[in-house]
């Protein structure tokens, strides 16, 4: 008998096995094909395979013929930072703000969209005011339009940017003695959350002069530090000084970088910058006067926590930190660090803001207000 038999069973084994066999290698088929016709597509588009840009394009003639192929913004950016990272690094001619296509990571987005509009701008621009005539009470920035290259460097450096000010403050103030500024350049990072918890647990505010940075991860960052009370001023997006301090025109496309990403991530609008070490005095003289110009304060530190020294370590930072405020004599403006590699400054802030307290110090945060007698 042959149903139920040893034989049968084996059979529908055999069968089953094959049959799945059958359909992976259909399967596998299929994909195979899909793969070679959609890279043959992406050749003849001319947007190149696996991330690689065609020979002999610059980024500008490859995003233009990905445009003309009817790749989103999304999409052109993530193939344009695969092809060069470098060059993506420093790319910003295209708007970002088309919806994510399904699975694309968020943190491969370059943030280039400008910052939604502003209620109070919206009727300023209603009335016909602008930023030009009244740079005390700028326009909002989804107006502005960032200069190439090409043309920055021979544009007048009063019209780049033109919604790019800052309402200075109207009374300004020298702080007490005995009053310490928390500065922390180069964030948000991962060990932001850490300081957040330290500034919290000692009910005191503090100051980040922030690089910001285009991943999702950065933007929560920075609106942790937003929602947590803190101030936030603008450091620089490249923190390169050979890139930056090149001319005014270079440092204010830097500095729009920075702002904007900012704004979106955190809903404020920096009044207050620090700049990047390095560069020509008369450059920087030069970047000053624009930034004063336009309404923004530069708060530079005037004590140091060795953070940065070839021999940083807990009691270094801890005893260079709380001997440059006592040794100031005035209210100290101590310079601090936030980046992934400057985790030891979080170990150590803990124990540098409990000996300054007992100590009789007090904490506040920068604001334009703020007059420090250097």
């Amino acid at each position: 008998m042959y149903f139920g038999s040893v034989k049968f069973f084996k059979h529908i084994i055999l069968t089953v096995v094959f049959g799945w066999i059958g359909v992976a290698t259909v399967l596998a088929v299929f994909f195979a094909v899909r793969c070679h016709m959609l890279t043959e597509e992406a050749k003849t588009a001319g947007v190149g395979v696996a991330g690689v840009a065609p020979d002999n394009l610059t980024i500008e003639e490859y995003v233009g013929q990905m445009k003309n192929a009817g790749y989103t913004s999304a999409d052109i950016l993530y193939a344009v930072e695969q092809a060069d990272p470098e060059g993506f690094a420093g790319y910003t001619g295209i708007n970002a703000s088309d919806a994510l296509p399904a699975g694309l990571p968020a943190e491969i987005i370059r943030e280039t969209q400008a910052p939604a509009d502003d209620p109070a701008d919206a009727e300023d621009n209603k009335a016909g005011s602008p930023a030009s005539e009244n740079p005390g009470q700028p326009e909002d920035m989804s107006g502005s339009e960032k200069p190439s290259a090409a043309n920055a460097a021979s544009a007048d450096v009063t019209s780049l940017f033109p919604q790019l000010y800052a309402e200075k403050a109207e009374n300004t103030a020298t702080p007490d003695s005995k009053t310490v500024f928390l500065t922390f350049d180069d964030g948000p990072s991962a060990g932001t959350y850490d300081l957040l918890y330290i500034l919290k647990k000692h009910g005191i505010k503090a100051t980040f002069f922030m690089s910001a940075g285009k991943t999702e991860q950065c933007r929560e960052q920075m609106a942790a530090v937003a929602e947590a009370g803190h101030a936030i001023g603008v450091h620089s997006f490249a923190h390169d000084p050979d890139k930056i301090y090149t001319s005014v025109e270079s440092f204010l496309t830097d500095f729009y970088d920075t702002y904007k990403m900012i704004y979106d991530a955190t809903g404020v609008k920096p009044n207050i910058y620090r700049l990047p070490e390095g560069g020509d005095p008369e450059v920087l003289s030069q970047i000053r006067a624009e930034m004063n110009r336009r309404g923004f304060t530069e708060f530079p530190a005037n004590c140091e926590s060795g953070d940065r020294s070839a021999d940083k370590s807990w009691q270094y930072i801890f005893d260079t930190s709380t001997a440059n405020v006592v040794s100031v004599g005035g209210a100290a403006v101590l310079h601090l660090h936030d980046s992934a590699d400057d985790y030891i400054t979080v170990l150590t802030a803990d124990d540098i803001i409990t000996y300054l307290e007992d100590e009789g110090y007090t904490f506040s945060a920068l604001d334009n207000s703020v007059k420090i007698d250097r």
